[in-house]
């Protein structure tokens, strides 16, 4: 391969938008491809190149606002030429600024009558430049879409650029600001003193102007066009009178000037005129070095950023509750699967009892040793030893650093049926589709993770104590006013651990003499508390506000059992968003049926809480209710806020009284200090008071995400549990043996997933859990949506009918056979499921 001479780096990308306001979209967009690529070439390329220019960007010219992200640019590779000449390595830096005879402007009329007509005084410009030509082998790095002739015109005629080592052209600025006018040396405003030899002088016979209304030529007119020298002499001149002037400037810099801080939003005024201080001689630390290079890429892979502005949703109730259509399988699919249960459980039977006769050492923790009966019993360890065992290398998988948008996986095997797994050195990075981490709150970088680490210097790791010791610091009592005020409660308590705050809020608030209807499909932390409290507890069907009111209009008029006495309290409780099969619940039918029959409602938001509602302040934020109509709310902070624990919030009388009986109040440990500032940061965040901006974009990204790959799945064939706005898609197997082969099968396209059988979910129920964060970019979904697509044809789990297919009626084809119509499933192709997803999410889903 021949040497490469020289390198013209030239990324433009229009999209105005303030800096201070600069969102990650347009940082990648518009500031990476010229800062990253200039600080890329500069590492990759030799040294001993014979130029290196750099094109900066001219929509500055334009004159509108939003201009100030451009300028910035602008002066970071003014700013890196200069570093790179004081190295010794020969740079150009070019700031297009009104360029009227060349290049791009040339070709927009509208643009150039503007400028035609724009009085702008004050604008440092070339009197006369030096001839300078590129040789032949150079090459023009251009976008797809830049004007042809300025690429034919980098292929220039050979000659020298040896001592021409940083020039940069002038841009103009208003008369008006305090700002100094730009020279050669955009660092210094002095001229050049008068024993400096002056272009001027050198060059005035061979000045053509090429417009009447711009006699002056500029250093973008003389690098692609204009006369060549007729002699080498004349040539030699001329560098050598650069030089010179260029020493005289480094010789002499001017003394540093302050910057209009308000100038920073004008689009007249060009920042790259502030001078400096000279340039070290070490490498910079710069936010583009190696090292902050990396530092960004990590953070990218934590939290991906947006694509583009179109890929947010705000997430809002439509006005009218419904439960979400739930497509059967086929007979013969559950027909299968309870056979497979039935081959497991003989196969299981028929192994023991061989094994307890020939391998009778595997089986001693069964029977009875010296006396002591055994801790596991046989029939109930039968579930574990022969069904999940075969499939345990689905569950536990340990990994390393952080689960945000990607996880990292430690590589294991199993040499022994998966009863021990032995650690293979190695690791595989995928894509994190298994996690809590609804808001992408689980970082390490950014201002939580700046504030915890603040926080473990300031106030330690640990509390180191209960609450109601010593274990309440000034961050816990922050913590609980910011959670009451958040979710519209007039107090909050926060506990160390979501279980906990259920497994002992209910013995504190019910007991006996006290009814709790549940629901069927409630967390196993709520049963748990509900026996410990020792109340009567009934079950009513999963989101059934029908049943429920059978139940309650059946305690209200029979009372307690045998007495007959009225029940002391009737608490309801359910979850905002149920983490297994992604539906809300009916609040609104709830709130009408506590008036009517004034019964207490527990809550439990530990998954909609942050991930629900315009506001993210869970279910009651997005039905519009006061949060006042609930009487108790209980959430993790877990999912949502990237932190542990959970929370109570209710009346002050309500709290007062856990404060002084909750067992967790009185042994369990306080939450420790960068726990506690995670949660406030990360609250703040989401209410717009850290960051502003960013918590509504977190919010927004998650909606869309959620809608787009539910949408996307349906379309695929898949059935799909759960409300459209749920981030949390259950997608149906079904088929016990189906769980390894979807989980393996997506581990081998670098996917990590979540699967779940019985006794998590009923037992023909298996499916594969999918976890979405506002972390994910449309990127991320769509390699989902096409592993997907592979994996479905693959294990055939394309069964829905297209009643919950999210198909228009047009996509339904009908065949004619003996007078009966025949509707067969809907299946889009990936193409445009991807294509038409981003635009059908907006609308309401089918």
């Amino acid at each position: 391969m021949p040497r490469i001479h020289g390198w013209i780096q030239a990324a433009m990308v229009l999209k105005d938008a303030l800096f201070t306001n600069m969102t990650f979209e347009q940082w990648s967009q518009v500031v990476n491809p010229k800062v990253q690529g200039t600080w890329n070439l500069h590492q990759t390329l030799s040294s001993d190149m014979d130029f290196f220019v750099l094109l900066s960007s001219f929509a500055g010219v334009i004159g509108h606002t939003g201009q100030s992200n451009y300028r910035v640019v602008n002066t970071y590779e003014d700013a890196f030429a200069h570093y790179r000449s004081a190295k010794g390595e020969k740079t150009i830096s070019i700031d297009l600024g009104v360029v009227l005879g060349e290049g791009f402007v040339t070709e927009n009329d509208k643009v150039m009558d503007r400028l035609m007509r724009l009085n702008i005084p004050g604008q440092t410009v070339w009197t006369t430049a030096p001839q300078l030509h590129l040789p032949q082998s150079a090459r023009c790095v251009l976008p797809p879409a830049s004007d042809k002739k300025l690429s034919e015109r980098c292929r220039l005629p050979t000659n020298h650029l040896h001592e021409h080592q940083f020039l940069v052209a002038a841009q103009r600025t208003r008369t008006s600001s305090a700002m100094p006018t730009r020279t050669i040396n955009p660092f210094a405003t002095v001229s050049p003193s008068s024993s400096t030899p002056s272009l001027d002088a050198l060059n005035e016979k061979k000045e053509q102007p090429r417009r009447s209304s711009f006699t002056k030529g500029n250093k973008f007119t003389s690098l692609f066009g204009g006369n060549t020298p007729r002699t080498r002499g004349e040539a030699a001149a001329l560098r050598d009178a650069l030089v010179a002037q260029q020493q005289a400037l480094l010789d002499n810099p001017s003394p540093p000037q302050q910057i209009n801080t308000a100038s920073i939003s004008l689009p007249t005024i060009n920042l790259t005129t502030a001078t400096g201080e000279k340039m070290p001689t070490t490498e910079p630390k710069t936010l583009f070095n190696p090292e902050e290079a990396r530092r960004k890429a990590r953070a990218d892979a934590q939290f991906g950023p947006i694509g583009s502005q179109k890929h947010r949703y705000t997430s809002t109730f439509e006005g009218e509750f419904g439960d979400p259509v739930e497509d059967e399988p086929p007979y013969y699919f559950l027909l299968t699967t309870y056979i497979s249960y039935l081959i497991l459980i003989v196969f299981g039977h028929v192994r023991d009892f061989f094994g307890k006769r020939f391998r009778a050492a595997h089986y001693s923790h069964l029977a009875e040793r010296d006396g002591y009966a055994p801790l596991n019993s046989d029939f109930d360890n039968f579930y574990t030893r022969r069904l999940k065992m075969r499939i345990n290398d689905c569950f536990s998988r340990p990994t390393t650093g952080v689960p945000g948008r990607f996880i990292t996986l430690l590589d294991r095997k199993s040499d022994d049926g998966n009863n021990t797994f032995k650690l293979l050195g190695s690791t595989t990075e995928t894509l994190n589709m298994s996690s809590y981490n609804y808001l992408g709150f689980a970082q390490s970088e950014g201002p939580c993770a700046d504030a915890a680490e603040q926080a473990v210097r300031k106030y330690g790791v640990t509390m180191a104590s209960p609450r109601a010791d010593s274990g309440t610091s000034e961050l816990t009592v922050e913590v609980e006013d910011l959670i009451a005020r958040f979710v519209g409660k007039p107090a909050s308590m926060v506990f160390s651990m979501g279980f906990v705050t259920n497994a002992t809020a209910f013995s504190t608030l019910i007991g006996r003499g006290c009814l709790m209807l549940s629901d069927e499909l409630n967390h196993s932390s709520i049963r748990f508390g509900a026996r410990l409290s020792g109340s009567m507890i009934k079950m009513f069907k999963h989101n059934d506000m029908r049943d429920l009111e059978r139940l309650l209009r059946e305690a209200i008029s029979q009372g307690q059992p045998r007495t007959h006495r009225p029940w002391k309290k009737i608490l309801v409780t359910v979850e905002g968003l149920y983490s297994m099969e992604g539906t809300m619940c009916n609040l609104p039918a709830l709130i009408e049926l506590k008036k009517k029959y004034k019964f207490n409602l527990f809550v439990d938001e530990a998954h909609s809480v942050g991930a629900v509602g315009p506001r993210g302040r869970g279910v009651c934020d997005f039905f519009g209710i006061d949060p006042s109509e609930v009487d108790i709310l209980m959430g993790t902070l877990t999912k949502s806020f990237g932190a542990n624990g959970g929370y109570l919030a209710a009346s002050k009388e309500i709290i007062d009284k856990l404060r002084t009986q909750n067992a967790a109040m009185l042994f369990a440990e306080s939450p420790g200090p960068p726990v506690l500032v995670q949660i406030a940061s990360s609250l703040r965040i989401i209410s717009g008071e850290l960051v502003p901006g960013q918590g509504a974009e977190r919010l927004q990204r998650l909606a869309f995400n959620s809608r787009y790959l539910r949408l996307g799945l349906k379309r695929l064939g898949y059935i799909v549990y759960g409300h459209d706005d749920s981030p949390i898609i259950p997608v149906m197997l079904y088929n016990p043996a189906k769980m390894p082969a979807f989980s393996h099968e997506m581990l081998k396209r670098k996917i990590s997933v979540v699967v779940v059988g019985y006794p998590a979910t009923p037992l023909v129920s298996s499916r594969a859990r999918f976890c979405i964060s506002a972390a994910h970019t449309k990127d991320d979904l769509d390699r989902m949506l096409a592993a997907c697509d592979e994996v479905g044809d693959l294990l055939q789990l394309k069964f829905s009918s297209g009643v919950a297919g999210g198909a228009d009626p047009e996509e339904l084809t009908t065949q004619e056979k003996d007078s009966l119509s025949i509707v067969k499933p809907p299946r889009w192709r990936l193409a445009d499921v991807i294509k038409r997803g981003a635009e059908d999410v907006q609308l309401p889903l089918k």
